[in-house]
């Protein structure tokens, strides 16, 4: 599991939980929208980083940490997200949550 951010201009605009390539999935699906001409389906994230690219710069994606521990990676991505701010972010949620495994009541 990987923890990234997107940066724009220095500022992050996205932070996510990805896992192997996923780091690039964003701009690939990006450009896969625009290439089909449905641009009905742009999210905000798309939108931010066709911005980028149009004023002529790359989007930056950092690692900023790495586990193996997928609660970890829950955890640390909310953080980062709660700390930028979701309001200054392109993500729609503070970050998932896993539903915790629950034992079968016994009677």
């Amino acid at each position: 599991m990987l923890i990234r951010s997107a940066v724009k201009a220095g500022t992050i605009f996205y932070v996510g939980k990805g896992t192997g390539k996923r780091v690039a999935s964003h701009e690939s699906a990006t450009r896969a929208t625009m290439k089909s001409h449905k641009y009905m389906w742009l999210k905000h994230k798309h939108k931010v980083i066709l911005e980028i690219q149009d004023a002529g710069y790359d989007v930056v994606q950092e690692i900023v940490g790495r586990t193996d521990d997928e609660l970890r990676a829950y955890e640390t991505e909310s953080y980062y997200i709660t700390q930028v701010g979701l309001q200054n972010l392109t993500n729609s949620t503070y970050g998932y949550r896993p539903k915790t495994k629950r034992s079968p009541r016994h009677r």
